[in-house]
């Protein structure tokens, strides 16, 4: 689901707002078909989903890719309404089993989907108080999308009492008191709050904490969107929400920026043009203090985001974050470390990570030094959820993780549950071209938590050259 929604949401906010980008526009068909198709190989037997496709089917897991499937149809594209259906059957039989939380976002999702259960959302209703913020969102939509709205406000009364106000920014922080049902829920207070907003701009569009509730999202964004895929999703839709929500606020304002006294851009937003990016290059800028100044007129809000990027030459890389990892280069025949080797030799290449606690959702991410080339072993190709034998045999209680992706210019291995401790992942690589080669850093990171990161050493690599 996260390579299919990030696009989706996309898709769905060009389509909502109106606005206009044929180079995308184009792009991001074949992106989101190729995702859905996917995401239909990994459907269990049972009707669910795990993270990946020999996983044990998981009710979030399966909630959350209804739910993208769902707004993947809503912007737009075709999607097989028997997958949503399965799905859709697998939450309504195992819903009584499940946490309230997640129950709540099951329900709404079943909302969106077509398969909403009017009574069960009003029987949880009834212990709001007892669900996080992005529970309480989800059952106040759940609500809203089943025609309930009476009752759906009273929820955005009590969120709107939770909230934390600072600097006129609104959030909801996430729950640290049960670390495992937040982990296994991908949960961050990003996704709160963007989930709050989406309930505020349905339920009680121009609520007084609206604007604020964008300042924190505007401000948690980063180059590459709001940290996970997850996050990014959540953002998106919400802010799309919000911008549907007070569409007309967003009609007449205009924007100008100054640099040093300079105006180097201007413009209006509107509906099919809700933002604009500027870049400001070094080469526009002068030695010493810089001043960048916006100006804005209308009756609408203007968010902004100011990043920057550097790049700077580092001739090595040091060790860095609480998850330890080394990497060694081996030779395979007798597992002895190697510095050198030849033009078409076998390398094993040997990976330690060390988590300090346990951990979910991990990606162990080797990036390949020059002449050498990863050999794909072909494991873990099919799903092992759709055999029809009784007994499925999880091959990954075997390999230690639960997928194996080989690119040309990488290794990502990648482990649903890891646990506190030490655990080794090798693979093998054949040198091709000699030379000597810079060996990037092994990053090892939780996707949806940034708390849990580290990475290796940079090192040297050397394939000898041909003897004339």
């Amino acid at each position: 689901m996260s390579r299919v929604l990030p696009n989706a949401v996309v898709g769905r906010a060009f389509y909502q707002l109106g606005v206009g980008n044929p180079t995308l526009q184009a792009d991001l068909p074949p992106k989101i078909n190729a995702g859905i198709q996917r995401l239909y190989g990994f459907q269990h037997n049972d009707g669910g989903w795990g993270w990946w496709y020999d996983d044990d089917t998981h009710d979030y897991q399966t909630a959350w890719v209804v739910f993208g499937l769902a707004m993947t149809k809503e912007a737009g594209y075709e999607v097989d309404p028997e997958v949503i259906k399965r799905g859709a059957e697998w939450l309504e039989a195992n819903l009584g089993g499940m946490d309230p939380r997640t129950r709540a976002y099951a329900l709404y999702t079943l909302a969106i989907a077509g398969y909403g259960d009017l009574q069960a959302t009003q029987t949880l209703a009834k212990n709001v108080d007892k669900l996080d913020a992005f529970s309480q969102a989800a059952l106040a939509l759940a609500l809203h999308e089943l025609g309930a709205d009476d009752e759906a406000r009273p929820i955005i009364d009590v969120l709107a009492q939770s909230a934390v106000v600072v600097d006129g920014k609104v959030y909801w922080p996430n729950a640290p008191d049960d670390g495992y049902y937040y982990e296994k829920t991908m949960a961050s207070t990003t996704r709160s709050t963007a989930l709050v907003l989406s309930a505020f701009a349905h339920i009680a569009p121009n609520h007084k904490l609206e604007p604020g509730i964008v300042r924190w999202l505007m401000g948690e964004r980063r180059q590459q969107g709001w940290g996970s895929t997850n996050e990014t999703s959540f953002a998106i839709l919400a802010l799309t929400d919000h911008l549907l929500a007070v569409e007309a606020a967003t009609t007449g304002t205009n924007y100008s920026v100054d640099l040093n006294g300079q105006v180097i851009a201007q413009g209006n937003l509107g509906r099919g043009e809700p933002f604009a990016s500027v870049v400001i290059t070094a080469g526009q800028m002068t030695r010493g203090v810089n001043y960048v100044q916006l100006g804005q007129s209308g009756q609408g809000y203007l968010y902004y985001l100011i990043n920057r990027r550097v790049y700077l030459p580092q001739a090595e890389i040091a060790a860095a974050g609480k998850v330890k990892v080394t990497r060694v280069y081996l030779d395979p025949k007798t597992d002895r470390p190697i510095e050198i080797v030849q033009p078409g030799q076998l390398v094993k290449v040997s990976l330690r990570v060390t988590l300090p606690e346990d951990g979910f959702y991990i990606i162990v991410e080797d990036n390949l030094p020059g002449g050498l080339e990863a050999l794909n072993e072909k494991l873990n190709t099919t799903s092992h959820e759709a055999s029809a034998v009784e007994n499925v045999r999880h091959y990954w209680r075997e390999y230690g993780y639960n997928y194996k992706e080989v690119r040309g210019e990488r290794v990502n291995f990648f482990i649903t549950e890891m646990g506190k401790g030490t655990r080794t992942f090798t693979y093998l690589a054949r040198a091709t071209h000699a030379g000597r080669y810079v060996a990037m850093p092994v990053e090892v990171s939780a996707m949806y938590d940034a708390t849990v990161w580290g990475r290796s050493a940079s090192a040297s690599f050397v394939l000898n050259l041909p003897q004339p």
